[in-house]
């Protein structure tokens, strides 16, 4: 099975560490702007975190490849860059997958009258709500 996993920020380099094993193909996809010559050779990160990825971990900035017979395909870019991202897949030929959505409002951050607050959400699918579904869907997906 082959894992694509776009983004090559803090999320999609630790997916596709902790996910490595699991799959026969890994390919973790980023602006090319963003890929540094120690990651795509060394299979490498200091920054944004360090990480030393596996041999077999394919890194790429072109993304028809990237999703090329992929089984499974992680979508971790930034909000801010999902619109750009989402339009490149669908010039790239991306195929029928499952897409999954929450109705959920943003958290509100909550301030207590000494100006503490609770931290809130800028998506609409709170954090720990995302990654279960995520983890549960990856689990089926790769019979893990």
């Amino acid at each position: 099975m082959k894992l694509t996993v776009i983004g090559a920020g803090c999320w999609g380099l630790t997916l596709a560490w902790l996910l490595t094993d699991n799959f026969d193909r890994v390919t973790i996809w980023g602006r090319e702007q963003d890929l540094s010559e120690d990651l795509i050779k060394n299979k490498h990160a200091s920054k944004p975190l360090e990480v030393q990825l596996k041999d077999k971990v394919e890194i790429t900035s072109n993304l028809s490849e990237a999703i090329k017979d992929a089984d499974i395909i992680l979508n971790v870019v930034a909000t801010s860059g999902t619109r750009d991202v989402c339009e490149k897949l669908k010039k790239a030929g991306i195929k029928k997958h499952t897409v999954l959505y929450s109705k959920e409002e943003p958290i509100k951050p909550l301030f207590t009258e000494d100006g503490r607050h609770t931290p809130g959400s800028v998506s609409f699918v709170p954090s720990a709500a995302g990654l279960m579904i995520a983890g549960k869907i990856i689990r089926d997906l790769a019979e893990i």
